[in-house]
């Protein structure tokens, strides 16, 4: 009598055939999961990017705000980093019913020299507020008490400018503390020098919002984080020197190559500045081994190499509504 069942042949076809079935199915997942991710990071990315832009947008156009032109904004031109940029704080300014533009906080004596990238001076302010006083109109709570005591804050930003020659330029920074009973700002400049050296200098400081990529990822503005995975910020300004009311093609500064291709707030009468173009570039968090991905060329700096990264690129361009007034208007 014959028993029925399966051969041992038999049993190890089986379970190869449920083996390489097994094998095939696991590698689609993996490929399905790791597409969900990337799309998903893309997306997240691009989101993060359009709430940037829109913040941008609003902190330009309202640029140069009862406050001299040439303060309206400065910024710090890379050719192999991320730029940094400032847009002058009209969060900090309260008009009510004042008409004419406010000179800024006077720095105090001939000692205050902002001697480029990375120095740090302690600027001694005739007040801590741009609007006169009275009344009191402060912005910001520095020390916690409760009670706003200056229009400057820590973690934002600074631009310096000298009200008797705005031809010079400009010198802008991180403000790293505010004293109140000096009163005085601490700045450590990234763009300058600028200060009082040859005489007859009236150095003025202007609160501004600072935007820059910090930890090489994160975009931070005054300090605070807005949004993680944007790998670059590159600007490009377009001025009007000549005063044509053209923007030609040697006005344009910090993009292409050539005499125009580094950005310098000093040298540089910013009052002529009529639009901002930003580029910013986001990254997914993770690496893509099944895409070849490479660094696109923004404005003035190079392009980078194939890392399997996914990126998006975001152009923005913005025209600030306050410049085309002129001081005392």
């Amino acid at each position: 009598m014959r028993r029925s069942g399966f051969t041992l042949i038999e049993l190890l076809l089986v379970v190869a055939i449920m083996g390489i079935a097994s094998l095939y199915m696991f590698g689609s997942v993996v490929t399905t999961n790791r597409t969900y991710v990337v799309v998903d990071q893309v997306t997240e990315s691009q989101q993060g990017m359009r709430a940037l832009g829109q913040l941008l947008r609003r902190d330009v156009r309202h640029a140069g705000f009862m406050i001299p032109l040439a303060a309206a904004v400065c910024a710090d031109d890379n050719q192999g980093s991320p730029d940094v940029f400032y847009a002058s704080d009209a969060e900090a300014i309260q008009p009510d019913a004042d008409f004419s533009p406010y000179e800024g906080a006077r720095v105090q004596g001939g000692t205050a020299n902002l001697n480029g990238t990375g120095s740090t001076t302690v600027l001694s302010l005739d007040s801590l507020q741009i609007e006169p006083s009275p009344p009191a109109r402060l912005a910001y709570d520095t020390d916690g008490d409760g009670a706003n005591d200056s229009d400057f804050q820590v973690g934002g930003g600074a631009i310096v400018i000298d009200l008797n020659d705005v031809d010079r330029g400009a010198a802008c920074g991180t403000v790293e503390s505010v004293n109140l009973a000096t009163p005085s700002v601490t700045v450590r400049t990234v763009s300058g020098p600028l200060g009082n050296s040859a005489g007859g200098e009236q150095l003025a400081v202007i609160p501004a919002h600072e935007y820059r990529v910090a930890n090489g990822d994160e975009i931070r503005r005054n300090g605070l984080l807005l949004t993680a995975g944007v790998e670059d910020l590159q600007i490009a300004l377009f001025l009007d020197a000549n005063g044509d009311n053209v923007v030609d093609a040697g006005e344009m500064h910090g993009t292409g190559s050539g005499a125009n291709a580094d950005f310098d707030a000093q040298d540089t009468d910013l009052s002529d500045m009529r639009e901002v173009r930003f580029n910013l570039m986001v990254r997914t968090r993770r690496e893509d081994r099944d895409f070849t991905g490479q660094a696109e060329a923004l404005e003035n700096r190079p392009a980078g190499g194939n890392d399997g990264y996914r990126r998006r690129v975001q152009t923005i361009t913005v025209r600030p509504r306050n410049m085309t007034r002129t001081l005392g208007s």
